[in-house]
């Protein structure tokens, strides 16, 4: 464009191995690839050599606004051949780590290794025709790994006791000394928003966990931001990160599961019939007001972010007691946005 010289002709241009490039973006892939505003409270790519290539413009503590594509980062890979670079880009994808808000990083995964990718059965309409599955596909894999990974949650609460890493309070301070009893533990821990309680027993070398119905013989140690594990024989090692008030700990497939000490609540401390914001915004357009009567999925607002409108529909039959902001407002994600009230069943 300067009127410079190429450092290469095009005859001497040559083709050599393969290249994957995936686009790791902040949106929710389960919600029709919604994007997602927020904090970056952890972020760690992989290892940059002559095989894997990071092009990204944020770090930990950066925020994703709603004023700019959600973009995180491009991840790129180089092998001699394409087998051999699928495999790369899997591996890749497995050490991004990423926690504050939803992203695309385990869908890139699972699409990566779909068996008709990886065959290279592919055209643009891939994501459409195979979408279905891959959700299905998940979800059967998170019930067979739920306890094992409640498991590991709950052994990584005793290591940090155990290596004296338990702040003298915060989410893992316990008291646990009793009299003339068994030397047995209830653990109550919120994953994912629900409880778990898993009982501890101690043994001669790690710990016996109950959960449900299932049973658990796990040891382990902690090595820096790796937990190594061993569950049942299993060994594992996965990445983890504490913050002050939660613990992430990334599974195999890179997505992290979250957990912290379960505390009780009064139902006070909900909130009721609130609607909130998906993601950060501004309010375009009030389209009811407090008290008409509002029909399910009628629209009741639109939210603009990134360049592209949100409607937030009505949930139920029933009526908008008042909105919380007025138009041309910003909002944070997961603000309450308006009271609704249901109308009464018949």
């Amino acid at each position: 464009a300067s009127g410079g010289i190429l450092p290469r002709s095009q005859e001497e241009l040559k083709i050599r191995g393969h290249a994957f490039e995936a686009r790791l973006y902040a949106e929710d892939t389960d919600k029709q690839f919604l994007p997602q505003t927020g904090r970056l409270d952890y972020l760690k790519f992989p290892a940059q050599n002559r095989h894997v290539r990071v092009d990204s413009g944020v770090c930990s503590g950066d925020t994703i606004s709603m004023y700019y594509d959600p973009m995180i980062a491009k991840l790129i890979v180089w092998d001699e051949d394409r087998e051999r670079a699928l495999k790369r880009l899997q591996q890749a994808l497995r050490q991004c780590y990423i926690d504050g808000l939803t992203t695309n990083s385990q869908f890139l995964l699972e699409l990566a290794s779909h068996p008709e990718f990886v065959a290279a059965n592919f055209d643009t309409g891939f994501i459409d025709s195979h979408y279905a599955n891959m959700q299905a596909s998940r979800e059967q894999q998170h019930c067979a790994e739920q306890h094992t990974l409640e498991a590991l949650a709950g052994l990584h609460y005793l290591l940090c006791e155990k290596n004296h890493n338990a702040p003298t309070s915060g989410p893992w301070q316990t008291d646990n000394w009793r009299l003339n009893l068994a030397a047995e533990r209830l653990l109550s821990l919120n994953i994912e928003q629900q409880r778990c309680d898993i009982r501890v027993q101690p043994l001669d070398r790690g710990w016996q966990l109950h959960i449900d119905d299932q049973s658990f013989r796990v040891d382990g140690t902690l090595d820096g931001e790796q937990l190594l594990a061993e569950i049942n024989g299993r060994r594992s090692r996965l990445h983890y990160v504490a913050h002050a008030d939660r613990v992430a700990l990334f599974t195999e497939n890179g997505a992290p599961l979250h957990y912290q000490p379960h505390r009780y609540h009064s139902a006070s401390d909900e909130q009721h019939g609130g609607l909130v914001a998906p993601m950060n915004g501004r309010i375009v357009s009030l389209l009811v007001k407090p008290g008409q009567t509002a029909t399910k999925g009628e629209v009741l607002m639109i939210m603009e972010a990134m360049k592209m409108e949100h409607s937030v529909t009505a949930p139920a039959d029933g009526q908008v007691e008042r909105f919380h902001f007025a138009e041309g407002d910003l909002v944070e994600g997961g603000a309450n946005l308006l009271d609704f009230v249901e109308e009464p069943s018949t």
